[in-house]
C-alpha cells in the first residue's frame, strides 16, 4: 500500500504532460563510477519527491551508457533554454527550473545527513525505512529490455539459484579512500553466514581477479561468478575516459552485479560501497528481503573494520587517527614542505598506493 502511494506521487511528478504547471529540477550526472551515479539519481528522485518537482537528469558527460527507460515525460532539451537557478532546498522556491549543486550539498554535512535519511511520513514507523524508500526510488530506473535480457542470460550461465549468499569484495580505486578491507574479514563474515544459514552456494563479485584464490576452501562451498566478466581493478569511470569502446560492456557489468546481488538471501560487503548498499535497498522492495553483513563499521568512520580480532581492531583505530593527524599536518605545512607540485603529487600517490 505504501509503495503505491510513493509511485502514484512520482508518476504525477514525472509523467504529467502539462508543461506549464510543472516545476523542474536538473541533476547533472557527474563523472564518477556507475554506483555513485545511480546513488545520485536516487537522491535526485528523492529531492523531486520532497519539493514536488519533475527531476531531469543531465547525462551529457556520462562515461557510461544511459541504460534506463525514460524517467520522465520531458527531457533536458525541453528545458535547456529556460534560465535555471540554484535549488535552495525549500518548497517555497517558485522558480520554474532549478539545478542541484552537488558540491555545495556534499560539503554541508548537516544538510547531507538530513536528506540522506529523509523518508515520507507514511514510512517513519517502517523497519529499514531509509533502505525501503531508496529501493522504491531505485525501481523508477527500469533497465532497457536489452540489458534485462542479458542479465537474465548471465544468471543462467553462472547457475544462479536460491538460496544463495552474495559477497561483493571491493578493490580497484577504493584504496584511495581507505585501506582495502582484508580478505580475512570478508571470510569471517562469509563463514558466519554459512553457519547461521546452512547455505552452501555463494555468488562472488569483485573488481579484482586476485581475490578468488583467497576465499575459504574448507567449507564445501560452491562459488559461482561470471567467468566472462572483465575485471580491471582500477577506477572504472577513468578507464572509460581512455577506452570509450568499453562503455556498453562496463555499463552492463555494473547493472548486472547490482541486480544479482539484490536477489541474494544474504549480502556481505562494505558499508561505503555503492554496489552493496544499492543492492540491499533494491532487495527491500522484494518479497523475500535479504539480510546484510557489513565488513566495516560506519560510513562516517570507514577506517574501522568489523574485525573479529580485537588487537587488529585497535590497530585499525591507531591507523585511522595517525592518518588523520598526518593529513592535517601536511595540509598545514604543504606550502613550506612541498613547493614542488609534481613531487607532492608523486609522494601522495605513493602513500595512497601503499595504503592497502
Amino acid at each position: 500500500m505504501i509503495d503505491k502511494i510513493i509511485h502514484k506521487k512520482l508518476d504525477e511528478l514525472q509523467f504529467s504532460s502539462n508543461f506549464e504547471s510543472r516545476k523542474f529540477l536538473i541533476v547533472k550526472i557527474p563523472y564518477v563510477g556507475y554506483g555513485g551515479q545511480l546513488s545520485i539519481r536516487i537522491l535526485g528522485m528523492k529531492l523531486a519527491y520532497i519539493f514536488r518537482r519533475t527531476v531531469i537528469f543531465d547525462d551529457r558527460d556520462n562515461p557510461y551508457i544511459n541504460c534506463y527507460e525514460p524517467a520522465a515525460v520531458f527531457t533536458f532539451n525541453d528545458i535547456k533554454k529556460i534560465p535555471a537557478v540554484k535549488l535552495i532546498l525549500t518548497e517555497k522556491q517558485k522558480d520554474k527550473v532549478v539545478f542541484f549543486d552537488f558540491n555545495d550539498y556534499w560539503l554541508d554535512f548537516k544538510k547531507r545527513n538530513y536528506f540522506k535519511n529523509w523518508v515520507p511520513t507514511e514510512l517513519k514507523k517502517h523497519s529499514n525505512a531509509k533502505e525501503y524508500f531508496e529501493g522504491q526510488l531505485l525501481l523508477r530506473f527500469k533497465l532497457l529490455p536489452e540489458y534485462d535480457e542479458q542479465i537474465i542470460e548471465a544468471k543462467k550461465q553462472i547457475g544462479f539459484s536460491k538460496p544463495i549468499i552474495g559477497i561483493h569484495i571491493r578493490r580497484g580505486d577504493k584504496k584511495n579512500e581507505s585501506s582495502y578491507v582484508p580478505m580475512r574479514i570478508y571470510n569471517y563474515f562469509l563463514k558466519k553466514a554459512v553457519v547461521e544459514t546452512g547455505i552452501k552456494k555463494v555468488f562472488v563479485t569483485s573488481d579484482s581477479n586476485d581475490i578468488f584464490s583467497e576465499l575459504p576452501q574448507d567449507l564445501g562451498l560452491e562459488y559461482i561468478y561470471d567467468k566472462n566478466e572483465k575485471r580491471y581493478n582500477n577506477a572504472n569511470h577513468e578507464l572509460l575516459s581512455i577506452n570509450p569502446d568499453l562503455k556498453k560492456q562496463e555499463t552492463l557489468t555494473a547493472a548486472k552485479i547490482i541486480n544479482i546481488l539484490s536477489e541474494c538471501d544474504y549480502i556481505i560487503g562494505q558499508i561505503n560501497t555503492h554496489f552493496t548498499t544499492l543492492s540491499y535497498s533494491l532487495s527491500m522492495t522484494r518479497k523475500n528481503k535479504c539480510k546484510i553483513y557489513f565488513v566495516n563499521r560506519d560510513i562516517n568512520d570507514i577506517y574501522i573494520n568489523n574485525d573479529p580480532n580485537v588487537l587488529l581492531f585497535w590497530w585499525d583505530l591507531i591507523k585511522k587517527y595517525a592518518h588523520s593527524l598526518l593529513v592535517k599536518f601536511v595540509r598545514k605545512l604543504r606550502p613550506i614542505l612541498f613547493r614542488n607540485e609534481k613531487l607532492y603529487k608523486k609522494i601522495k600517490s605513493l602513500y595512497y598506493g601503499e595504503k592497502r
